[in-house]
């Protein structure tokens, strides 16, 4: 008998060991999408009104991947800080995971941008409630005090910072991300408490388990009355924010050393990343790096024409891991700094500047959008302390 099949046999082996995929109608699709879009919380800020309305349309999105690339000293780190204070303070019992792969985490820079970010909440109610909503605010903040300083220490008790070393940790980092939310919401199944389930791709990305969970946690509308959508999410008392600085550290050795084998297992953490953060309605961030910022003596790393990405033709470089990289997330952001005023410019570019030291701004620059609505938007700021994100006004913009 010969060892090879024939294609009769082969054939039926094959319908012995497949099933037909089970189709699902397009108005049970879009009523799915159409109740996830309803329930995706308020976007988390940035900290500058001018990114989020210019650049963001509205801030850092739930249930979506933002990558976030610039040199070193571009604001990277303070803009995601500024994110996660959104979340805190904007979510009752909402939590935070960071994941720190390069040992640059700094709990005290987070707890002053925690209390800034507290002091202008505070501002605002208090113009609010005094009548006066059309008064400007004051060009000087007032100072932080003590009791602000302690209330963002206790924000930081619902951050969970996990260092990692290498892609092994890193897994392991999300895997347990992933696990806490599971509990939490067996928690809340044994409990009857009301949870929404978000699908991930299709119906067929839920376990039985799951589709289980869904079925019994649900209730008729009838019965409860108008809920906040912010309520109803899963992230509202477990991990809704992942900030994951850098992953161009774990990742770039890799693809360095074996770029085939360094992006497959990008692709295959990427995937699980973008799991975690659907299924969940997670706001996931994560901290890239840029290359081709200078020459190279090497001419396959020398820089040509077509590397630089950004839409100003004095930005130079783009966002590390590879062009591959951008089509695994749904938002790229670079970050890069521009001088200030046409007199900066001129002491900037020019060859004797005298040794004056020009007065540069950050640019916030959307590269890529997977919805392709917010493509080549962007918005100037400037970094204040290296806490406070102040917006910037561009004339003609």
């Amino acid at each position: 008998m010969s060892a090879f099949a024939t294609k009769p046999e082969f054939l039926n082996i094959m319908k012995e060991h497949t099933s037909s995929p089970t189709p699902t109608l397009g108005s049970s699709l879009l009523n799915t999408a159409l109740s996830s879009r309803a329930n995706v919380p308020t976007p988390a800020s940035s900290g500058s009104t001018s990114v989020d309305n210019l650049a963001l349309q509205g801030g850092f999105r739930y249930g979506e991947i933002t990558s976030i690339s610039g040199p070193h000293g571009t604001g990277k780190t303070t803009i995601a800080f500024h994110a996660v204070a959104s979340h805190l303070l904007g979510k009752l019992k909402g939590e935070v995971a960071i994941i720190d792969t390069s040992g640059t985490f700094s709990p005290v820079r987070l707890r002053d941008v925690l209390a800034a970010r507290l002091r202008d909440q505070r501002q605002r109610t208090t113009y609010h409630q005094s009548g006066y909503v059309y008064a400007k605010q004051p060009a000087e903040s007032e100072p932080v005090t003590e009791g602000l300083i302690q209330e963002a220490t206790a924000l930081l008790d619902r951050v969970k910072v996990m260092r990692v070393f290498d892609v092994a940790g890193l897994i392991e980092a999300v895997t347990e991300v992933a696990e806490i939310c599971e509990q939490r919401t067996d928690s809340d199944v044994e409990k009857g408490v009301r949870r929404r389930v978000a699908v991930a791709d299709s119906e067929d990305g839920l376990s039985e388990d799951e589709d289980r969970e869904a079925s019994v946690t649900e209730k008729p509308a009838e019965e409860s009355g108008p809920r906040d959508h912010d309520t109803m999410l899963v992230q509202d008392e477990t991990i809704g924010m992942v900030l994951i600085d850098t992953i161009a550290n774990i990742f770039g050795p890799l693809n360095t050393k074996s770029q085939v084998q360094g992006q497959a297992l990008l692709t295959s953490f990427m995937r699980s990343v973008r799991h975690l953060t659907m299924g969940r309605q997670i706001c996931t961030i994560l901290i890239n790096g840029v290359v081709g910022l200078g020459s190279s003596k090497y001419t396959r790393y020398q820089r040509r024409y077509g590397d630089d990405v950004s839409i100003f033709s004095s930005v130079a470089g783009k966002p590390a891991l590879g062009k591959s990289f951008t089509y695994l997330i749904d938002t790229s952001i670079m970050l890069s700094t521009m001088p200030k005023t046409k007199e900066d410019a001129d002491f900037a570019y020019a060859d004797n500047s005298e040794g004056r030291q020009a007065h540069r701004c950050g640019i916030f620059e959307v590269l890529y959008d997977r919805n392709a609505t917010r493509a080549e938007s962007w918005a100037a700021f400037e970094v204040v302390d290296g806490v406070h994100i102040k917006s910037m006004h561009v004339e003609g913009a």
